[in-house]
């Protein structure tokens, strides 16, 4: 029988400085060059860091729906959402949601998954993600004021690039009252878009282009680049659609409809069909997980996660007590996260993380 013998792992870290620099120009610049920088001291030392030409937190015009003086902008601020797989087990891990410090390239604050408001309990302390073996989940978005006593009229931004054109920001809002605004890089005011008679419910950044939820019916709408509200989809067939979110899931578009009316306990899921002109029912989740949260919507699918939490959703439940739960879509169950051990260590880093990060510095 022929011997095979491998290589030393740390002649990795000893690759020409060329190769390197082929191997980064392949990498999103955002996210893939985090990564190669965690693979080890000599990688991280042998290119600098690529920087975005967006800087956040981005300043933003008031909609000209606020007539509050001052100030006379807000904030655009980015968080990222990734996986951390666990050394032990090696199918576990946990979400966690970081934004970058301003002013800083590598140190980041930890969030709460589904809310827009850091969570009371994350340490007291800056994080350092470079020592880190991070999966890239999505990027969310929210609007802030300096200013308390500024009402900001939109209640969830979504962003996609080169919308327009090739390098292009657009950033789209939804409104309370259920009107659309966007903005592009360099617009000195937003532009309302004709809703005709439309009442939007959720959108969502799919693709590269703009969708959004219709009038509590399950109504999928793409918004082109004219600015067009175009109906791909006229209503749910199954579901009364009267409480919607957009989610994508391994290149696909769903929508999820959560029952209110009887007292928001079910779930119903729904997948966009081939031709984009159809809600196909779905009995689960294929496996996967749903986050439905205050300024983005996602899920870990099993090309980022082989745990044992499955075909669940996660969602905060703003219309009636806040809390966040957890919905079971083979039982149909629902529970309460705090009161659920084995979807809290998805959810949230477990002690023992915290422990060894300080403990390593």
């Amino acid at each position: 029988m022929a011997t095979i013998t491998m290589k030393p792992i740390s002649k990795w870290s000893n690759l020409p400085s060329d190769v390197l620099a082929s191997i980064a120009d392949r990498l999103d610049p955002e996210i893939g060059i985090i990564r190669l920088h965690s693979v080890c001291r000599s990688w991280r030392s042998s290119f600098p860091t690529i920087h975005s030409t967006i800087n956040f937190p981005l300043k933003l015009p008031i909609p000209l729906s606020s007539s509050h003086p001052s100030p006379n902008f807000l904030f655009l601020h980015q968080r990222t959402i990734y996986f951390l797989p666990l050394k032990t087990p090696i199918n576990e891990g946990f979400i966690i949601k970081l934004e970058q410090i301003q002013n800083t390239h590598k140190t980041f604050s930890l969030c709460n998954p589904l809310s827009a408001h850091p969570k009371p309990s994350q340490p007291n302390s800056p994080l350092n993600i470079l020592d880190h073996r991070l999966t890239h989940v999505c990027n969310s978005y929210f609007i802030h004021s300096n200013d308390e006593s500024i009402n900001i009229p939109i209640k969830k931004v979504v962003v996609a690039k080169n919308f327009f054109e090739k390098g292009d920001f657009v950033v789209l809002g939804l409104k309370f009252s259920g009107n659309l605004l966007i903005w592009r890089f360099g617009d000195e005011c937003w532009t309302e878009i004709a809703a005709s008679g439309r009442c939007f419910d959720d959108i969502i950044s799919f693709k590269g282009k703009f969708y959004a939820t219709a009038d509590r019916k399950g109504r999928l709408v793409m918004i082109d680049s004219n600015l067009k509200p175009i109906d791909l989809v006229s209503r749910l067939m199954y579901g009364n659609g009267s409480s919607t979110s957009l989610v994508e899931c391994d290149g696909n578009l769903y929508l999820v409809d959560r029952d209110l009316e009887n007292g928001g306990s079910g779930f119903g899921v729904f997948k966009l069909d081939d031709k984009g002109r159809f809600w196909d029912y779905e009995l689960n989740l294929n496996d996967c997980v749903f986050f439905l949260g205050d300024d983005a919507n996602f899920s870990l699918s099993m090309n980022h996660y082989n745990g044992c939490v499955r075909n669940v959703i996660y969602f905060k439940d703003d219309e009636f007590d806040g809390l966040t739960r957890v919905f079971e879509m083979n039982t149909s169950n629902t529970s309460v996260l705090e009161d659920a051990e084995d979807f809290c260590r998805l959810y949230w880093p477990p002690r023992s993380w915290f422990d060894d990060l300080f403990r390593s510095r």
